[in-house]
């Protein structure tokens, strides 16, 4: 699609909420200045595409600095900027960025095994004498784990084992699980909800978009109150044309051809609130699509899975409500809900608890995908 809109650039004075979680990190690390022991070494902020993780990290390298000025050294990278080259070379390019972020200068044509040494050197004569050491690493859990394992061995183990050292990393729900002990054992998952009340919403908008084409009312009904998606249809509006380009734009890290593929099945299955494999070929193949590979697919790009309390796969809830309100409220409805919430009427509120049997008792209509 021509003339995206371009995506807010994170800024204090646009980050709202999230205080538990700041709350949370900044009581670690002051336990850490007072040279005190904690039993937690790495902390993990998972979540949905879109629920403000890269954010919260932007927003925590701030409050630490902040709060602990003098007293503690924080470098955030974010791992997705390292995706070209071999796992070594991926895992020794980091290491020289982070000593360089510390003030250091790394040297070059080391193996791999001694420059993590002669890091770890340095980090203990010139930093944690005097300091605290917070290592912020977006995207991490989305990295192959051929790196995640090297990168264990290299760099987090032996950040692990040092007393003042605290890693906080963000994944979305295929988290990597640490072979080490410090990590395995003293690791903190906490899951990123979306922003459920809307007030929260509300403030974010007014923070953000001079003029919102959608209430937020309505957006919270649209985007179950993921912050990207609340930001991208208060801009695109609800109607097909804003609708489609929210979906674009959430799922712009997959392949364009993939993307298609995917939102053909997201909208096959989207009036189930759980399903199974059996499910899934039986619905695609009573609509033509090839069952084969589905489920791993939407697993792989984190667009569905495994709810233990519904004891089946489940979509991921904003891409579900978004793809129902495209399917039932505008591909068959003309130009309903134009994005004015004042002369348009409001398009009809899809509940997140249909049946069961919805899909099966669903007229045949025309794939919107």
């Amino acid at each position: 699609m021509s003339g995206r809109t371009q995506l807010p650039t994170y800024s204090a004075n646009k980050f709202v909420d999230r205080a538990e979680e700041l709350k949370l990190i900044r009581n670690i690390v002051a336990e850490l200045v007072k040279h005190k022991q904690t039993d937690t070494k790495i902390v993990t902020f998972y979540g949905e595409r879109g629920i403000g993780k890269t954010w919260l990290l932007a927003r925590l390298e701030e409050d630490l600095k902040e709060n602990f000025p003098s007293k503690v050294a924080v470098v955030r990278i974010d791992v997705q900027d390292l995706e070209s080259g071999d796992t070594i070379g991926r895992v020794a390019r980091l290491i020289r960025h982070i000593w360089e972020q510390l003030g250091g200068s790394p040297p070059r044509g080391q193996y791999v095994e001694d420059l993590s040494r002669m890091f770890m050197d340095f980090l203990r004569e010139k930093i944690l004498d005097s300091k605290a050491f917070i290592l912020l690493l977006d995207h991490l859990h989305e990295s192959d784990w051929e790196f995640l394992d090297a990168l264990e061995d290299y760099l987090l183990a032996p950040l692990a084992t040092e007393p003042r050292t605290l890693i906080v990393t963000t994944g979305r729900r295929r988290l990597y699980v640490w072979k080490t002990a410090e990590l395995y054992l003293r690791q903190r998952l906490i899951k990123l909800e979306p922003f459920k009340k809307e007030e929260i919403i509300k403030d974010q908008i007014r923070r953000q978009i001079a003029h919102p084409r959608v209430n937020v009312q309505e957006i919270l009904q649209l985007t179950c109150g993921n912050p990207l998606a609340n930001y991208l249809v208060a801009s695109h509006g609800s109607d097909e044309k804003g609708i489609r380009e929210t979906l674009e734009r959430l799922l712009a890290d997959v392949p364009n051809k993939t993307r298609r593929e995917i939102l053909r099945y997201a909208e096959a299955l989207a009036d189930k609130e759980s399903f199974r494999d059996a499910e899934i070929y039986t619905i695609l193949r009573n609509r033509g699509i090839p069952p084969l590979r589905v489920r791993q697919m939407l697993s792989q790009w984190d667009i569905a899975y495994w709810d233990t309390s519904k004891r089946g796969f489940v979509l991921e809830p904003t891409i579900r409500a978004l793809v129902n309100h495209l399917r039932k409220n505008l591909a068959g409805n003309g130009k309903k809900g134009q994005g004015d919430p004042q002369s348009q009427e409001r398009p009809r509120t899809v509940s997140m608890s249909a049946s069961k049997n919805t899909l099966a008792s669903t007229q045949p209509h025309s794939p919107i995908f």
